[in-house]
């Protein structure tokens, strides 16, 4: 009986996943066309594209913060500005 019933729960796991995926756009998976896909796709891209700017931008004022300190305390306001925009546009 176990066994069916593990059966049975994949089974259910399996019908659900094109109706309980949701899009940022709030259509399902089981809903999408290839447009709407695509679209995803790029927003996706994008969002990790902002990510890795950030884990950039932090990487570099962690480097110039001692332990204990804060960014304030360590890295003056135009350096902070400077490593901002080296990190979004390089």
């Amino acid at each position: 009986m176990a066994v069916f019933r593990e059966s049975m729960k994949k089974v259910d796991e399996a019908l659900r996943f094109y109706s309980e995926w949701k899009l940022s756009s709030g259509k399902t998976l089981g809903e999408a066309t290839k447009a709407d896909l695509l679209s995803e796709v790029e927003l996706n891209r994008s969002t990790a594209d902002g990510l890795m700017r950030n884990c950039t931008f932090y990487s570099s004022l962690a480097d110039r913060v001692p332990e204990g300190k804060t960014v304030a305390q360590s890295v003056n306001l135009v350096e902070a500005h400077q490593l901002r925009e080296a990190a979004y546009t390089g």
